[in-house]
């Protein structure tokens, strides 16, 4: 990948133990390419991108990343959790 036609996010995954990472990517992609990328099922999930100043909101899946993106995608369920 050439530098200039690359960005960088920083994603919180599902798996990660609550660790963030780095991820770079080609520029353009959406969020809908990247999850489906990670077998990301968006049914069971919240995803939410925080975006510089803008702060944050809930994405639509064509949605583009852009540089410095933070998308966090968090089960709706916890598994083991028992329903009040």
């Amino acid at each position: 990948m050439n530098q200039s036609e690359t960005i960088t996010i920083t994603y919180l995954n599902r798996n990660g133990g609550g660790f963030a990472e780095r991820v770079d990517l080609v520029q353009g992609t959406t969020i809908g390419q990247f999850l489906n990328q990670r077998d990301i099922s968006v049914e069971h999930f919240t995803i939410r991108i925080v975006r510089g100043s803008q702060g944050g909101f809930t994405p639509s899946s064509d949605e583009p990343l852009q540089e410095g993106d933070r998308l966090s995608c968090v089960p709706l369920k916890i598994e083991g959790a028992i329903q009040a």
